[in-house]
């Protein structure tokens, strides 16, 4: 018995019918599959089309520079152990004074957040202008921004130089003679009480502007800034030794000046063996570390002196005979008020400049200036 062949045709259907069924299966399960990977790539963040945020341009979280839960957790650790270093600190250091109590301290530090961009820029020959970057429209802080406390004492020097009637800055220095024609600054105008001040150093290379045409003679001075005044204005011999500051790093643009500055006999630093570069400076303390630096000698008179200031109740105990000295050696420089120090707030650019050029004239190192708010004993 021969086996009957089935119909052709009817097979041909049977296959074309299976698939396409087929087809359709698969396309249903590449379908499924391909949505359920797009969203979950699409969910964590994945740019699939090479354009960040494409489809999640509010939330997508960025790969670059995340880090897990316990880096942030640490981080977080770091931030609260810096804040309680910042507010249990001792204080600000000049010449070989040291404490000043955690009341003002804590604040002058809590106002260095506002002053973080313009504590970068120096003061007084810092990097160059080419090798940072500088906001024309950036608002500049001004001393009245920062409020500082009368109330704390810093310890009596270790070495008290031998007291008489006058204060004299030591002798045989060299004259420092005009190299460049002043600088101009569009916020110092001709007719600013500072201006031959900041022209005078600007002509001997003292001093710079924070940018180009701008000076900015309200802004408070920083510890590093004020470093880097002095390790300018002043031949540094080395009087004391060298201090490796655990926050003043190798390449830090006022390295050098703190160094000189330290060595010299004019500031000093913590002691937690930091140096607190961006903590602004009041004007009792700029005082100190010029009379300080120079060793000058303390009058014997030093409360009748200091009694020409109508705020003189305001200045620490600490700094009383030392503002006699300023006071004798003509470096004092009140304006708007002669007859006020304001010892506790923050010196201003225009301020140090002033100060520092008349510790210059009474070296004999430039010419005096005749300028109405230098007090005259």
């Amino acid at each position: 018995m021969s086996q009957i062949p089935s119909d052709p045709g009817t097979d041909n259907n049977r296959r074309r019918s299976v698939d396409y069924d087929e087809l359709i299966a698969l396309f249903v399960a590449f379908l499924t599959l391909g949505s359920v990977l797009f969203w979950g790539l699409t969910r964590s963040g994945v740019n699939l089309l090479g354009q960040a945020g494409l489809f999640n341009a509010d939330s997508a979280p960025s790969v670059t520079g995340a880090f897990d839960a316990g880096e942030r957790l640490g981080r977080a650790e770091d931030t609260d152990s810096s804040l309680e270093a910042e507010t249990d600190g001792d204080g600000i250091g000049f010449g070989t004074v040291e404490d000043i109590g955690s009341g003002s301290a804590g604040v002058l530090r809590n106002s260095n957040q506002a002053l973080e961009r313009a504590a970068e820029d120096p003061f007084l020959k810092g990097p160059s202008l080419n090798n940072r970057v500088t906001s024309q429209t950036t608002t500049v802080p001004s001393r009245s921004d920062i409020q500082t406390s009368a109330s704390t004492e810093l310890p009596q020097q270790s070495a008290q130089p031998a007291q008489t009637d006058t204060a004299a800055a030591p002798t045989n220095q060299e004259p420092l003679e005009s190299s460049r024609e002043a600088l101009q600054f569009q916020d110092v105008p001709d007719d600013y009480w500072a201006k031959p001040y900041i022209d005078a150093l600007s002509e001997r290379l003292v001093l710079d502007g924070i940018s180009e045409g701008t000076f900015a003679p309200e802004q408070p001075v920083t510890r590093a800034q004020l470093a880097s005044a002095i390790a300018q204005a002043f031949p540094l011999e080395d009087q004391e030794a060298a201090i490796a500051f655990l926050d003043v790093e190798e390449g830090y643009w006022a390295t050098e000046a703190i160094d000189k500055a330290v060595k010299g006999g004019f500031m000093s630093g913590f002691p937690d063996e930091s140096f607190q570069p961006t903590l602004p400076v009041p004007r009792a303390q700029v005082l100190t570390a010029l009379v300080t630096g120079l060793n000058s000698t303390i009058p014997t008179d030093t409360q009748t002196i200091v009694n020409l200031y109508s705020d003189a109740a305001e200045i620490p105990s600490w700094a009383i005979d030392k503002m006699a000295a300023a006071t004798q050696a003509n470096i004092v420089v009140n304006y708007p008020n002669l007859d006020m120090l304001n010892p506790n707030q923050p010196a201003t650019r225009a301020e140090v400049a002033a100060m520092i050029y008349q510790t210059l004239a009474n070296q004999g190192r430039v010419d005096s200036i005749d300028g109405e708010y230098v007090v005259q004993p």
